[in-house]
């Protein structure tokens, strides 16, 4: 299960070195594709993912641990708003809320969850509740994305 959670954080990174390459590409075409290194940085680490992946799921369960990876999408969310400033509005914190709850609900699904993998998603479930929270109890104002600020 670790491995599974590992490749999460793996794909976010692929993901977000793609996003990084195709935002500067030094030619246009097929030729900036191929010299563009974040991007072939970011194709490496899916094939490593891809690789980490057969393992994990060699040994477990494929209902359990695959919707695992859904939880890319927790992590492509929050990068994005360290790395590309992007905001995180009521609508992806409640998608974003469902996916880990989602998992967690999955997870219970098998009868010996390991303590550290329900803390984690315990963690980033109260998390994000909070900043639901914060949504409906602060007045909305415009103010600069910071890092992990959530507030609306």
């Amino acid at each position: 299960m670790v491995l599974v959670f590992a490749c999460t954080v793996l794909g976010a990174a692929a993901q977000m070195l793609m996003k990084i390459g195709l935002s500067h590409l030094g030619h246009p075409g097929i030729v900036g594709y191929v010299t563009s290194l974040p991007l072939l940085a970011g194709y490496c680490l899916y094939g490593m993912n891809t690789v980490m992946m057969i393992f994990a799921l060699r040994d477990g369960e494929l209902s359990i641990l695959y919707p695992i990876i859904a939880l890319t999408y927790v992590w492509v969310a929050i990068l994005s708003m360290v790395f590309f400033h992007e905001s995180l509005n009521f609508f992806k914190l409640v998608g974003i809320s469902v996916v880990i709850a989602g998992v967690a609900v999955m997870g219970r699904g098998r009868q010996t969850l390991r303590q550290p993998f329900r803390a984690c998603l315990l963690f980033w479930l109260v998390w994000f509740l909070g900043s639901l929270g914060r949504c409906f109890l602060r007045p909305a104002r415009r103010r600069s994305m910071r890092a992990f600020d959530t507030s609306c």
